[in-house]
Formats: structure tokens, sequence, C-alpha cells
């Protein structure tokens, strides 16, 4: 939960797609292409006969990775942060606020996207880290409330002392406006990785299944492999990742992970390395990784939802999943 820049949720995922022969059938154009956007790299695969609609992706990526980055003056959140108030030229943030908001009803407020001062604060996995005292952390802690965002078509008003960090559901967002793109093109699959999060779109040549291998957030090595069946056209899977084991900093010889629980105000201490989560919505799944992981192994014990499913790993290297993930682990 800090800025676009400094991305709260990290990658375990090391993408490896895993394609089908053909067998004398005509394949579709495939194209690929690597972009640097919301400080890290999306990586394109696309397959089909229009060759614009990988364009149009790229596009509106770095159109969003301008908007919704606190850290771009110019940008819609920047001025919002600046000025309290920002009249938008668009619907893309008032639609993210909303729909945040609506997760947040469901599944609760461990995240939260006014969690710019406290995240400032501790400066985790930046140049300059800083271990707060009580009182600058209660300070902080005092400043964040998503109940101070007031959006009113495309007017978007904050409270005083209070900014946006979007950096826990950008990237998932991201996602789903892409899958719109691919939705009205010509495009036959798709595969978007931004490691934290990924996009699933449409069927692979012959049916085949998309394969990923998972990291291993204890070593580094491969945990296991995911397999994703895509059984209609245009079917979507959205794969968000949260993490606190690569970025980090050492304050007075104790690390302190870069993901900040803001009950505590203090960088998290979460039983679970990772979580991944599975599920149609890119926004949902970035949201959702985050706070399932913020609430460890107790949280997953009263997941009664069947419209996603996860993937958890704890310290010492246990396994916990979805009954209807294909999840393989390795030996």
């Amino acid at each position: 939960m800090i800025s676009l820049k400094k991305k709260v949720l990290f990658s375990i995922f090391l993408p490896m797609l895993l394609w089908g022969s053909s067998c004398g059938e005509k394949q579709p154009a495939v194209q690929h292409q690597t972009v640097a956007a919301m400080d890290t790299m999306f990586s394109f695969t696309v397959g089909g006969e229009d060759p614009a609609v990988m364009q149009k992706c790229i596009s509106l990526l770095q159109q969003l990775s301008r908007d919704l980055d606190y850290t771009e003056g110019k940008g819609t959140v920047g001025r919002l942060n600046t000025d309290g108030t920002v009249l938008c030229p668009d619907e893309t943030l008032p639609l993210l606020l909303k729909e945040t908001a609506a997760l947040q009803n469901r599944f609760g407020y461990e995240v939260q996207l006014t969690c710019k001062p406290l995240t400032d604060l501790w400066g985790i996995a930046t140049d300059t880290p800083y271990l707060p005292a009580a009182h600058e952390i209660a300070a902080a802690k005092g400043r964040i409330d998503d109940h101070a965002i007031a959006v009113e078509g495309k007017r978007i008003t904050l409270t005083a002392d209070t900014a946006l960090d979007l950096g826990a559901v950008a990237k998932g967002y991201a996602m789903d406006r892409m899958a719109e793109k691919l939705t009205e093109s010509n495009a036959e699959y798709a595969v978007i990785s931004a490691s934290s999060a990924v996009l699933l779109y449409g069927q692979k040549p012959e049916g085949a299944p998309f394969l990923l291998q998972i990291t291993d957030p204890i070593d580094g090595g491969v945990l296991g492999s995911l397999t994703i069946r895509h059984e209609e056209p245009e079917q979507i899977t959205m794969i968000g990742t949260s993490g606190g084991y690569e970025r980090y900093s050492v304050l007075e010889g104790e690390q302190y992970s870069h993901v900040m629980d803001l009950q505590t105000g203090a960088p998290t201490e979460s039983d679970l390395a990772a979580v991944t989560v599975v599920c149609q919505n890119g926004l949902m799944a970035d949201f959702l990784s985050t706070s399932l992981y913020l609430g460890g192994t107790e949280g997953l014990e009263q997941i009664k939802d069947t419209d996603y499913q996860f993937l958890a790993v704890s310290h010492d290297g246990t396994c916990i999943q979805s009954t209807q993930l294909e999840f393989t682990k390795g030996e």
C-alpha cells in the first residue's frame, strides 16, 4: 500500500506459458512485447489477427500508469492529493474508487487507499527507510480513512490531511480495463503479466490450458505449477499475489516488511509468506490477496465464498489452498 513507484504487492509469480502443439490447423498470429509501467515490467502475449489490439492495451496501460500514480504531479491522483479535489477527465478513477469501496464493504477495511501518510512515514523498501516513534505512527494512522473520499460524478474530494496511494489495487484495475479492450477486439487469447497481477484471456490453440510456475517465497525456487483451463472463448481469469518476502528494510538490526498493517500502523507480522487469489476480476484479485495476506492463516479458515480461489504459503512452506484450485506442488 505504497505508491505505484514502490508497490506493496510483490510477485511470487514466474509465469511459464506452455503452448499446445498444432496438428495441421493454422495458428493465430502471436505478438510479444514487454513494457515498463507502474514501476514494474508488463509482458504481453496476444494471439489473433488484429495487430492493433496489443498496442491499444499498451496505450491504455501507460495512460493509467500516469493518472493513478500519485508521484506524477500532473496525473489525476497527484492533482487530487495536492489540491484536495479534482474533476476527473473520465470515469477511470471514480470507478476504481467505487469498486474498491464495494470490496471493502464485503471483505473489510484491511486495505485502504488513504494509506499514503503511513507508508510515506515508514518508507520501507525506499532509499530512506525510517523507524518512527509511537506518536508519529498514531498521527499517521489518524489520517487514514477511506470514508473521507467523496465521489460525485467525475469530481472527487478528500478531507484535509488525507491522500491516496493506489498501489494495492492499481495493477489489478489496469488488468480489468485491458480485459475490456481484449473483449472488444478480435483477440483469440492473451496473457498479460505484471508479476503480482496476471490476466489470462480467451482460449489457447487446441484448447490447451494455461500453465504457470509459481515461485517459492521461502527459497526463491519453484513452489509448483498452477493450471487454468478456459472452456469458453473470451473467458477471463485474473490472478493477484501479495507477500512481503522480497521487499523489506533493515532498521536497527530488525527486518521490516514493506506490507503495512493498518491496525498496528507498522509492517505486518503475518504468519503467511504469500497469498495468491484467482478469480474473474483483477481489482478483486489484487485487493483480496493483500487482505488475506494480512489476515493470516486464521482468516483463511473462515472463507466460505465460492467466486474466488486462493493459494497461501506459510513461513514453514506449508501450502493452504481452495479445493477447486488446480495447483500441483513441486517435489
